[in-house]
C-alpha cells in the first residue's frame, strides 16, 4: 500500500517497533513525525527517515491508575517540537 500524501505520527519511534514502522512508512511514500521521550534516538530515526520530531514527556505525581490531581502535585506534560 504506497502512503504518498499521507502524514504519519508514530508514537514510541525511539525504539523497536515504533522505530520499524517510521521506516516502513517512510518507505511507502509517507511523511513522518515521530514522537518520544529520547531525543537523541528520535533525531537518528528522523535522520534515517527525512522525518520530523516530538519529544513529549508525561510526569505523574500519583501513580494510581486513573488517578489525576490538580494543585503543586499535578501531572506535568511538557511538549517540545523540533
Amino acid at each position: 500500500m504506497q502512503l504518498r500524501g499521507r502524514h504519519t505520527l508514530i508514537t514510541g519511534a525511539s525504539h523497536g517497533i515504533g522505530v520499524r514502522l517510521a521506516e516502513e512508512f517512510h518507505a511507502r511514500g509517507a511523511r513522518v513525525t515521530v514522537l518520544g521521550r529520547d531525543k537523541a534516538r528520535l533525531d537518528e530515526v528522523a535522520e534515517r527517515v527525512g522525518g520530523q520530531v516530538v519529544v513529549a514527556d508525561l510526569v505523574a505525581a500519583s501513580t494510581t491508575y486513573g488517578t489525576w490531581s490538580s494543585g503543586p502535585n499535578a501531572a506535568r506534560a511538557r511538549w517540545t517540537c523540533w
